[in-house]
């Protein structure tokens, strides 16, 4: 969608569906923020890995094999893989073989 809103303001589309070129300087104003987005959404998700990375290694809820198996997948992935350690990696805050429900709110799932 991004994209389209883009390519629409270089080309200048107006209400009367005429195109009017921009001129180079609006063009260039276009131009120089995309460098900048795209350097800081590499910045933010480098920051999200290595945080990911960090608890990963300081996570005491899986054995040492599970770890490795982590670490490869953080690694290899770069930001998917911190999106998924994040999302489906057993957290220490959490019960073993409960999914997502925290030590607290187990009492009150048990049988």
């Amino acid at each position: 969608i991004c994209g389209v809103f883009f390519v629409a303001g270089i080309i200048g589309v107006n209400t009367t569906d005429q195109r009017i070129p921009m001129a180079p300087q609006e063009a260039a104003f276009y131009l120089s923020w995309l460098p900048i987005s795209v350097g800081a959404a590499v910045f933010f998700s480098f920051v999200f890995w290595i945080i990911a990375l960090v608890h990963l290694l300081k996570n005491r809820a899986m054995d040492a094999n599970e770890r490795l198996v982590w670490v490869v997948v953080v690694i290899l992935l770069n930001g998917l893989g911190a999106v998924l350690y994040f999302f489906l990696a057993p957290n220490p805050g959490l019960s073993p073989g409960t999914g997502r429900i925290p030590r607290a709110m187990n009492k009150h799932f048990q049988t």
